[in-house]
């Protein structure tokens, strides 16, 4: 099994896509026949081993697009444990047994079936190795709407940001995407967050790096990074991205759905069959069934069938043009 960079991987997949941006509309990759990739990335919590933030990201050659589609750490996904949040799939394949790479896989294989797509790699990525690669490139600049004050532990010192840009490194930066205590919408404004620092992270890579530095993180962190994506795909779909400099877009969504209490009083995002399916075609060119096995929706449960069926639940889509502003604060 071959590891490289989630640095190398991002550069790849978004490296051309920040400048000469078109307005955001929906179903934007639909409609090309061209070359499409889909990956999973994990970012995978130190302790725990969960793999606290989940999404696909998606290019489209001939549409100069990307799309990240994110999938809650909390959604409910019957694989036949107590909790059945999906976030714990990927720990509790390592204790049955699995190797990282075998059970990164498996993930993998689920989510690519659960939504009817087919999922070209996963990349698997830890919080510390995470913050190593921030620092490496030598830190990034977020813009956000509101001041905030993030807290991940009571005995830590708080860390402070101010309305407007700042600059970030490593260690400030997990906590960004960690952070949810403070959000009025919790797991979700964390997610939304998330949307706001890929994107900072895509705008570094694009204007703030040359060769040698790419060259520089490649070396450091290959051995840290687990990944099945081969080298020829890697410089296959570089050559796609960077040869489309008229069409360069990004899009952010969570995946449709609601939060919800469980009777059994347990935190559960419960995704919406319509919208979802909607959102597999055109973040994941998904071309089988969504949720074939209905493994997303406790039958036994009234409040998730009622998000599960629910006509009235919409994507909210979000563009590198306008993700910044993003209002993310509780108040």
């Amino acid at each position: 099994m071959k590891k490289i960079s989630l640095f190398i991987c991002f550069c790849i997949l978004f490296s051309a896509i920040l400048t000469s941006c078109a307005p955001a509309t929906n179903n934007a990759v639909q409609g090309y026949d061209s070359k499409r990739y889909v990956y999973l990335v994990m970012g995978i919590d130190d302790a725990a081993k969960n793999t606290d933030v989940l999404f696909t990201m998606s290019y489209d050659s001939a549409a100069g697009a990307v799309r990240v589609a994110q999938i809650p750490r909390d959604t409910y996904y019957n694989f036949g444990r107590s909790q059945n949040k999906i976030n714990q799939l990927y720990a509790t394949k390592l204790s049955d047994g699995k190797g990282e790479s075998e059970a990164l896989g498996e993930v993998c294989r689920e989510v690519s079936s659960a939504f009817g797509a087919k999922i070209d790699g996963y990349i698997g990525i830890t919080i510390g190795t995470f913050k190593k690669i921030v620092d490496a490139i030598g830190g990034i600049d977020i813009e956000i709407s509101e001041d905030m004050t993030l807290v991940l532990d009571s005995d830590e010192a708080p860390v402070v940001l101010k309305k407007g840009k700042n600059h970030i490194d490593g260690n400030i930066a997990e906590h960004f995407v960690r952070y949810r205590q403070g959000y009025a919408m919790g797991d979700l404004g964390r997610i939304d967050a998330q949307k706001i620092f890929l994107n900072a992270l895509f705008g570094k890579i694009l204007s703030g790096l040359t060769l040698p530095d790419m060259i520089k993180v490649i070396n450091s962190f290959q051995k840290e990074v687990i990944t099945d994506i081969k080298v020829a795909d890697v410089i296959s779909t570089f050559i796609e991205a960077v040869g489309n400099k008229d069409k360069k877009t990004a899009f952010y969504a969570t995946v449709p759905g609601e939060p919800i209490i469980s009777s059994g009083g347990l935190s559960y995002y419960v995704l919406n069959r319509k919208s979802a399916a909607e959102m597999a075609k055109n973040y994941m060119f998904a071309d089988g069934e969504f949720d074939r096995e209905r493994k997303f929706l406790n039958s036994a449960e009234s409040g998730f069938i009622n998000i599960y069926e629910d006509d009235g639940i919409s994507l909210r889509e979000y563009s590198n043009e306008n993700v910044s502003d993003m209002h993310i604060i509780s108040g």
